[in-house]
């Protein structure tokens, strides 16, 4: 009640009557935190707000009926207001913490999900769909085989070998003799 800054015993402008009297709300905001990029360990912040509402009051009417234990008979009615204060809590914030592990999860399971929706799109494509042969034929392109281009070169001195290609040739020479 003092962090919304009330008295029991003050009186509202509705009312000439105190709080107590009448009762009152009282909603109480909690705010978390603890987005701190690129730290681990750190604390959760949090903060209240206690906010009073103005010429809000509580009360709550209960009634008992009091019967006779052997008969069953009502034999009073007692009819009770009680005066008191609601609490209304709210709880808000962001909680979050940067974890290398499950970006590599997730990941990972994004990759997946690409290739199974490749292999099943493909699969429509290919083998279901009525225009399958042209999607076969567009499927694939056709070069022009390079291994004659590269004979030829060889021979003309035009291809120059990698230093790894030339070890190999160097090691099949040594093994022939």
């Amino acid at each position: 009640v003092w962090s919304a800054d009330i008295s029991l015993d003050s009186i509202g402008s509705k009312a000439n009557e105190p709080i107590r009297s009448r009762g009152t709300i009282l909603a109480i905001d909690i705010r978390y935190t603890n987005i701190h990029p690129w730290s681990y360990g750190q604390d959760i912040e949090y903060e209240y707000v206690v906010k009073a509402y103005e010429n809000a009051d509580f009360k709550a009417a209960v009634s008992h009926d009091i019967y006779d234990q052997s008969t069953l008979e009502l034999l009073s009615r007692v009819a009770m207001q009680k005066y008191g204060i609601k609490f209304i809590i709210v709880q808000t914030g962001t909680l979050g913490v940067f974890d290398f592990n499950i970006l590599l999860l997730q990941l990972a399971a994004g990759m997946a999900l690409l290739g199974i929706a490749n292999s099943i799109t493909e699969i429509l494509a290919l083998y279901c769909l009525p225009e399958k042969e042209l999607y076969r034929a567009a499927k694939v392109t056709h070069t022009e085989d390079f291994s004659d281009l590269r004979k030829q070169l060889d021979e003309s001195g035009g291809y120059q070998k990698s230093a790894s290609e030339k070890g190999a040739t160097v090691a099949d020479d040594k093994s022939n003799d």
